[in-house]
């Protein structure tokens, strides 16, 4: 390898571990160009966006068993140093999902069920590091196919690490709906936030505003399938639609750094053929529903060839 080349790759190894605010002995090792394997089993691997503790000390990660019976994969959460020692488990063998470290790094919240088929019932879980102990928080969820599309799909956890929004299933409703909760991590109440008649769902569908003190999320109407973008306050009251019924508000609901904006992704105002391609514009609006406003303009004519 030519000397330029590894200068590259050092210079990179240290900058990775400097942004992500390793263990000492980590970015020791990183500095001088040193890939570390931290596991020798061949049965590892991080989670997406779970895997780093937030002070860079830990790493949440999945364990390998093999499989049972029927062919589902046996597997268990384990937490070790971010130099690979201390390894621990952290859950039961069985099936995890959606793990997610609090923003204080002292909780991590999971789902677990027995097995991976849809007629599973999983159980929502806070493991709290301090005293190496999960309890469960609400059980009787759906799992399997379903869960991977609505139920567990994501989680938001406000600054202060007291409260979580989760989008959940529960296998009690012969419809299947998906419905969007909040979740105390201290006392284990939760409360349901998706309004009669809309369904919530899908990646990126939740959000906190800089303060904590509102959530805004997404929810469709099951009689036409249009979503519409909703504002609650933090402990679940004055739930309120702030975009008109006949839009159809897509994902990522997102706020400005000083919450006075909220961004989100709309196929109104596009073509009919792009509206059936899902092809989205990005809009503002104020949290109280004012000064909603398109800021791209990506329709073309129908006929044209759009490249993507």
């Amino acid at each position: 390898m030519r000397r330029s080349s590894i200068l590259v790759v050092v210079l990179l190894l240290e900058t990775l571990a400097l942004l992500s605010g390793v263990h000492p002995a980590s970015d020791a090792a990183a500095a001088k160009g040193k890939v570390i394997r931290l596991t020798n089993d061949g049965r590892c691997y991080a989670p997406m966006t779970a895997g780093w503790s937030p002070d860079g000390s830990r790493i949440l990660f999945a364990k390998q068993f093999g499989t049972d019976a029927q062919g589902s994969t046996i597997q268990q959460l384990w937490i070790m140093n971010a130099d690979g020692s201390g390894a621990k488990s952290i859950s039961r063998m069985g099936c995890q999902k959606y793990y997610d470290w609090s923003p204080d790094g002292k909780k991590i919240a999971y789902a677990y069920a027995e097995r991976w088929e849809r007629e599973s019932q999983g159980t929502l879980y806070l493991y709290d590091v301090a005293s190496d102990q999960s309890r469960p928080l609400i059980s009787g969820l759906t799992w399997g196919r379903y869960t991977t599309k609505t139920g567990f799909a994501y989680s938001e956890w406000t600054r202060d690490s007291k409260v979580f929004a989760m989008l959940m299933g529960r296998t009690s409703d012969a419809t299947e709906r998906a419905d969007a909760y909040l979740c105390d991590a201290e006392t284990g109440r939760y409360v349901g936030l998706t309004p009669n008649e809309y369904t919530s769902g899908g990646y990126y569908a939740v959000s906190w505003s800089p303060d904590d003190s509102q959530l805004a999320l997404r929810a469709k109407a099951t009689a036409d399938g249009k979503y519409r973008l909703w504002i609650c306050n933090r402990d679940g009251s004055n739930l309120h639609a702030i975009t008109p019924a006949d839009w159809s508000v897509a994902c990522s609901p997102l706020w400005s750094p000083k919450g006075d904006w909220i961004t989100f992704t709309s196929t109104y105002n596009r073509l009919q053929d792009e509206q059936r391609d899902s092809l989205f514009d990005i809009w503002l609006i104020r949290p109280d529903g004012r000064d909603a406003h398109q800021i791209t303009h990506g329709s073309s004519p129908s006929l044209a060839k759009r490249m993507h």
